[in-house]
């Protein structure tokens, strides 16, 4: 299958380089129906939750695919503490959100959807089977799409990090 276009951007937060954040900032400003995110944290920056609510409430469906806290071998808690702001996303009008979260941003609660990935397959019963989803892409209104190695989230914007940005509907 052939993409129509294809970008390789990498990211050197040591020589000042911060490009990633923005490509998806720019992508997810850009989307008109639908954005399908799949992340291992839903420890999404400031700047990304607040650009998927003003999506939201642009009228794009949202559904996000990331760890449920029984995936997280490595540190258990990091998808525990993730669903906290859960709320931030998935709460048009929460009480509680952040100051820096546009309280005029309203949209239905079903127009950002999270699931949470358990790593079994249905009927498994095993304790010790615990498969990571460990992917991160997007795919903005089935024609864009973003596979890589950011996380979307703060730690992310520290590390050397690398993405490739394909257009193709076929893909």
């Amino acid at each position: 299958v052939n993409a129509k276009g294809a970008r390789y951007v990498m990211q050197r937060p040591d020589e000042g380089e911060n490009f990633i954040q923005g490509v998806h900032l720019d992508l997810i400003n850009s989307a008109k129906e639908e954005i399908l995110i799949a992340n291992v944290f839903a420890l999404f920056t400031k700047e990304m939750k607040l650009a998927l609510r003003r999506a939201a409430a642009r009228g794009v469906k949202i559904i996000i695919l990331t760890n449920g806290p029984i995936n997280d071998k490595g540190n258990p808690i990091v998808n525990t503490v993730s669903r906290f702001y859960y709320r931030d996303l998935v709460y048009g009008n929460h009480p509680d959100l952040d100051k820096e979260f546009d309280p005029t941003l309203k949209f239905p609660t079903d127009q950002i959807v999270i699931h949470e990935w358990n790593g079994r397959l249905q009927g498994e019963t095993k304790p010790d089977i615990h498969i990571v989803m460990h992917s991160k892409f997007m795919v903005i209104d089935k024609t864009v799409g973003v596979v890589g190695s950011f996380n979307m989230d703060y730690a992310s914007l520290k590390n050397l990090e690398q993405i490739v940005l394909f257009e193709s509907e076929e893909l």
